[in-house]
């Protein structure tokens, strides 16, 4: 790399460990380098290395920064040759760090030494060390993304039998009842959409707090003052919107022009744009049904049709109207259809029976939770909060305060609200220049985990400082990182004239759009954009063939070109396209590596089978017996694994006959027992199910303990 980046004074301000920074990366802008070389920075500074955090949202991306800031404090202390200018600084960073952390190496160089976790192995690390505070059971456990839905589907299928069996008078049944006339008796349905309720119950978890005891007039109020609060945050939006557009500065000659031709609208039109309560938003669809056509776009004719006179749309006027701003009309189009303020809400009885019965489900599937001593991640995150609960701070949240200095949190953009409420409270002490910073880097651009609740705006908002209980803001420095160290100068320019031309130009925050931040070329990237758009003739069998073998000779052409030492990858749209590729490849003997998620026999539901086949195959081999205990099917405890490893040395298949089948009621598994089960004299049985891990991956953390948590003296 050659020549000053273009913002390089922006990353080395990024370095100042005295303030606190919200970092704006995008993809190929070398952010996670960059929280390597503040955590190193910050490892030279501090008293102890659990006086810093890095929290991030997947265990893939977690164990990478570990293994980075290893692998540089390893060759600091080996004194090893950089490679570049910016490794030589680097080194230097990781050199502090082990002169300030002398008597810690141990923790330094250790793969489960420092504090770099997932979000929820976090929350874990707090709830297992004080259950009590945080409501659950200390041998809790989270239940994993393939164990969960089985486990929702045997509560939600349990609740709807045990109310259609129950009195007929009882409110709960009368509103299943109605909830599945709706379904037309389908209960698949009607249990998919309670299922989806238990599991999102923390979006909404405000509302059902405020109905605690569902009717008619209570839903209908409820739904009124909430309507009240959507239509004015929309109004005040277009409000907004509007005022700073053309025709809004414009509006008062533009209404006089129209008196002075005599225009029927002006009986319709306000003298000046409508304000921003509820009872304006008739004024507002007026003037949408005005200026816009049903598709929502400017009207490019105007006419007595709509109230304005003959050979208005030669007028300036007309031609401003033309030109309205897109932002403008798309929020006057959505107007349209926002209820009015006399407007009845519809499907009260219905809403209200459907709420009756998400909170019962609700109820007995924490009930459940209770009685497996298990949890999921939105339990395991409302547990952590129960702790960092701010009225009455915990033991646990006064040591945190006191021992965390510094927290860096990368991927921001993923976070959930449940999750930027307990950061608020873990900051909650904090004040500017108490030595304590925050460091949170993330690309809105890349937020892809909605459907995870994670939301985008959350980054947005955090540009203007953290919201601290009482106390304002914890004020963040915002930076935009520029320079893309991945892709070519041409490439770049290139993405950068296409989305620079798009709805990001024009964001809609409400929606979670976000503005289009370009990108510069690394000094030294050079290269011609590697952009081409072909076409392929014929009929559709016969184009797609044409493409296949073009791109297999394209290839062919790369290899050579490369000399067959970088890797080419090929992205399909569909799966089904695939053996088209495959056959032309193979005509140009290059070979391929499928690769699409987990393969057949990777799945989890083939590798429980597998072990069912290999009981009935072998019944002697315990690892099989243990794994089919710890299915999904069976629930069976790592506890009662190990209080049945402790018997007689005989086989699991002989369990239940010895008299071990007792052990199935209520064993549970001894407090801080994790290591490697041991079946009498066989040989030790590797953990079948480890603790909680990333709710995108469903793997364990692999952090220092068996439940992916930071090591007992880190913190």
């Amino acid at each position: 790399m050659r020549g000053e980046l273009p913002d390089s004074q922006k990353r080395q301000a990024a370095l100042d460990t005295t303030r606190s920074h919200h970092v704006e990366a995008p993809a190929g802008s070398g952010k996670t380098l960059l929280l390597t070389m503040r955590f190193l920075k910050l490892l030279g500074e501090v008293q102890h290395p659990g006086e810093i955090i890095a929290l991030t949202f997947t265990d893939k991306a977690a164990g990478e920064m570990r293994d980075r800031i290893i692998r540089f404090l390893k060759m600091a202390r080996d004194s090893a040759t950089p490679s570049s200018e910016l490794e030589a600084r680097i080194l230097a960073l990781a050199a502090e760090a082990l002169k300030k952390q002398e008597r810690f190496l141990h923790i330094l160089t250790s793969s489960n030494g420092l504090n770099v976790m997932t979000f929820h192995s976090f929350c874990y690390y707090l709830v297992r060390r004080a259950p009590l505070e945080a409501g659950i059971s200390p041998d809790c456990e989270v239940l994993g993304e393939q164990d969960l839905p089985v486990f929702l589907e045997e509560v939600v299928q349990r609740v709807m039998k045990e109310l259609i069996k129950g009195p007929k008078d009882r409110t709960e049944r009368k509103a299943l009842e109605s909830r599945l006339l709706a379904h037309n008796n389908a209960w698949r349905g009607l249990k998919e959409e309670l299922k989806a309720v238990i599991t999102s119950r923390d979006r909404f978890e405000d509302l059902l707090r405020e109905i605690k005891e569902p009717s008619a007039s209570t839903v209908r109020d409820t739904l009124k003052r909430r309507l009240r609060v959507m239509v004015e945050a929309s109004l005040a939006n277009l409000s907004e919107g509007f005022h700073s557009s053309t025709l809004g500065k414009s509006w008062t000659p533009f209404i006089d022009h129209l008196k002075s031709r005599s225009a029927k609208v002006c009986d319709e039109l306000p003298p000046s744009p409508p304000g921003t309560g509820w009872e304006f938003l008739p004024a507002w669809k007026h003037l949408a049904e005005t200026l816009l056509t049903k598709a929502g776009r400017p009207r490019k004719s105007f006419g007595p049709a709509v109230g304005l006179y003959g050979g208005f749309s030669k007028s300036p006027w007309g031609e401003m109207i033309r030109n309205l701003e897109e932002d403008v009309c798309r929020m006057l189009h959505e107007v349209r259809s926002l209820p009015e303020e006399n407007a009845e809400p519809t499907d009260v009885e219905t809403l209200k029976d459907f709420i009756l019965l998400s909170i019962h489900c609700i109820v007995a599937y924490s009930q459940a939770c209770a009685q497996r001593h298990v949890m999921d991640f939105i339990g395991l995150e409302d547990a952590a909060l129960r702790i960092l609960r701010e009225d009455e701070p915990t033991d646990l949240h006064l040591h945190l305060d006191y021992r965390i200095k510094h927290f860096l949190i990368d991927e921001f953009q993923d976070t959930s609200r449940n999750q930027w409420d307990l950061l608020h409270r873990l900051c909650s002490g904090w004040e500017p220049g108490d030595g304590r910073t925050l460091f949170i880097v993330g690309d809105p651009k890349q937020s892809i985990y909605a459907f995870r609740k994670a939301e985008v705006r959350l980054f947005m908002e955090a540009r203007k400082g953290l919201p601290l209980p009482g106390l304002g803001r914890l004020p963040l420095t915002s930076l935009l990182l520029a320079t893309n160290f991945r892709s070519r100068e041409g490439l770049i320019d290139w993405c950068n004239d296409l989305f620079g031309n798009t709805v990001m130009i024009h964001p809609n925050a409400d929606a979670d759009e976000v503005p289009f931040s370009a990108s510069v070329p690394a000094p030294g990237a050079g290269g011609e954009a590697m952009i081409s758009l072909n076409l392929f003739t014929g009929d559709a069998e016969t184009a797609k063939a044409k493409e296949a073998k073009w791109l297999a000779r394209e290839v062919r052409g790369l290899i050579a070109e490369t000399e067959g030492k970088k890797s080419l990858a090929i992205l399909l749209f569909t799966r089904n396209r695939l053996h088209r590729y495959l056959q032309a490849f193979k005509a140009e003997s290059i070979p391929l590596q499928v690769k699409e998620g987990l393969l057949l026999a990777e799945r989890p539901e083939i590798l429980h089978l597998m072990q069912i086949a290999r009981v009935i195959a072998r019944p002697h081999d315990d690892l099989a017996w243990a794994s089919l205990m710890r299915s999904p099917w069976n629930w069976f405890g790592r506890d009662l694994l190990h209080r049945v490893s402790l018997k007689d040395p005989v086989g699991w298949r002989e369990s239940p006959r010895t008299g071990r089948a007792g052990l199935l009621g209520n064993a549970r598994r001894p407090q801080g027992h994790s290591r490697p089960l041991r079946h009498g004299g066989h040989r030790e049985l590797p953990p079948v199910l480890s603790g909680p891990g990333d709710r995108r991956t469903g793997h364990p953390p692999g952090d220092a303990d068996p439940h992916g948590g930071a090591p007992e003296d880190a913190l």
